[in-house]
């Protein structure tokens, strides 16, 4: 298994909502599909209360981990957090940590279950990748793309591929900056 899950979904994107990644939690009292934030920050992994309440999670214990706020003590359910792939990425672990997540976060992949896995974060490519230690986890590269527009500056012509998008209306000369193309009039 070379990638147990990757995403690309742009610089923007992963700037904004982060490594985000399809789970699904499990308990005995059934089960629900949702995204599942990977966390680095995080040295525990946690579900939403509501979602662990809404699969019949029974609590079986509470744990004391350390917040932005200060030490506290949390409760632990029976669950599970599976990848779709179906591998229980919490195995090993005594249960599930149950917390109050901000929505629409539901699931924070952390370090402790991070610490059986190898993540690559991509952030110029806009991609991330996810997989077992030991084999090379490669991030997805986005397709090249020919001729994009980097900036433009007061008085140029906004070219793209050697067309003249906008500008002085005059025919445009491209040069290539550091892979981009800057257009202007000549």
């Amino acid at each position: 298994m070379p990638v147990l899950a990757a995403g690309s979904p742009g610089v923007a994107s992963l700037v904004r909502d982060g490594a985000l990644m399809p789970v699904t939690i499990t308990s005995r009292g059934g089960s629900r599909n949702t995204q599942a934030m990977i966390d680095t920050g995080s040295t525990a992994s946690s579900v939403d209360r509501s979602l662990l309440d809404a699969v019949g999670a029974p609590r079986i214990g509470s744990v004391a981990i350390r917040t932005v706020m200060g030490r506290e003590e949390a409760p632990v359910y029976a669950a599970a957090i599976v990848a779709a792939d179906g591998t229980v990425l919490s195995q090993g672990l005594p249960g599930v940590i149950g917390d109050d997540l901000p929505a629409p976060v539901q699931c924070l992949i952390g370090r402790d279950i991070l610490s059986s896995w190898e993540f690559v974060y991509g952030g110029s490519q806009g991609a991330w990748s996810l997989g077992p230690p030991g084999q090379v986890v490669v991030v997805p590269q986005p397709p090249p793309v020919e001729g994009y527009l980097l900036a433009a500056i007061a008085g140029a012509a906004i070219t793209l591929g050697g067309v003249l998008l906008f500008g002085l209306g005059e025919k445009a000369e491209q040069r290539k900056i550091f892979g981009g193309i800057f257009g202007r009039g000549v």
